[in-house]
């Protein structure tokens, strides 16, 4: 008896100390097993892939580890909603975005930076990485994929079910004009960008749009989305009403719905 809930003590302060850091798996595998509670760990050749978790890594993803950026290319490739507005609002998107040759100041070779980051990662992970390749199984695999999937024409010439549609809106405020673009998805704003002759922190207009992408296109909840920013966060527009950023965001869904239906209705004609 003594014996058991001795165990059962044991596992509940392994739980209690993992939980935290690990997986429910991860912990379950401790209980389970706790003499792999050791210090020294052990020595294996595995694989790892570097993939990015969004809100885990917040000061790796400011620098976003890009090398150089093309931004009316990259505009044009995404098909974002700011593809049609002026050079002057997509050199405001640039000021938004950096990159390490920017930050260097000098050109920085792709090689250096691929160093750079496997000398941190090794550091920082108190591990070895030793360059390789994929093992036969794994190419395998791979051609596996490839073949019955990635390289399908289902899987490359495939088209959302709920097609985008793209509008713009401009409103004059009391704080100065304010435009918002943005890309819409049946009832749901994939992504929003705002635009204005206002002085504003870079981070509070980040914030805005950040709240506001995969959000209902609602006016509703966008409304109430905007004074719970204001409210709890402090993120708002100075000068500007938090109703008139809601009101220039419906006008830019009711751009979007107009475009969408246009080109419903142009699908509906045939020449003769």
């Amino acid at each position: 008896m003594a014996d058991r809930l001795h165990r059962e003590a044991e596992r509940r302060q392994v739980r209690q100390a993992f939980s935290r850091y690990l997986s429910p798996a991860m912990v379950d595998r401790l209980v389970q097993h706790p003499e792999q509670l050791r210090l020294g760990g052990e020595r294996r050749t595995v694989t790892i892939l570097f993939a990015d978790i969004p809100e885990a890594l917040e000061a790796t993803q400011k620098i976003a580890d890009l090398v150089d950026l093309d931004i009316p290319l990259m505009l044009r490739v995404l098909r974002t909603p700011f593809a049609k507005i002026s050079d002057k609002e997509i050199a405001t998107v640039a000021e938004r975005v950096t990159t390490l040759r920017r930050e260097c100041g000098r050109p920085l070779p792709v090689a250096e930076v691929r160093e750079l980051l496997r000398e941190a990662y090794a550091r920082n992970l108190g591990i070895s990485l030793e360059p390789g390749s994929f093992s036969e199984e794994e190419l395998a695999e791979i051609a596996v994929l490839e073949r019955q999937r990635y390289a399908t024409p289902e899987w490359l010439e495939r088209e959302p079910a709920t097609p985008d549609a793209m509008g713009s809106a401009t409103l004059k405020t009391e704080g100065g004009l304010l435009s918002a673009h943005l890309t819409l998805a049946g009832d749901v704003i994939k992504a929003v960008y705002l635009t204005g002759d206002f002085f504003c922190d870079e981070q509070v207009i980040t914030g805005i749009e950040r709240a506001l992408r995969w959000h209902s296109a609602a006016p509703e909840q966008v409304a109430r989305t905007l004074e719970g920013l204001r409210e709890r966060e402090g993120l708002f527009l100075p000068g500007v009403p938090t109703e008139a950023v809601a009101g220039v965001v419906g006008l830019a869904v009711e751009a979007a719905r107009r475009q969408e239906q246009l080109a419903t209705a142009k699908g509906c004609f045939v020449n003769p």
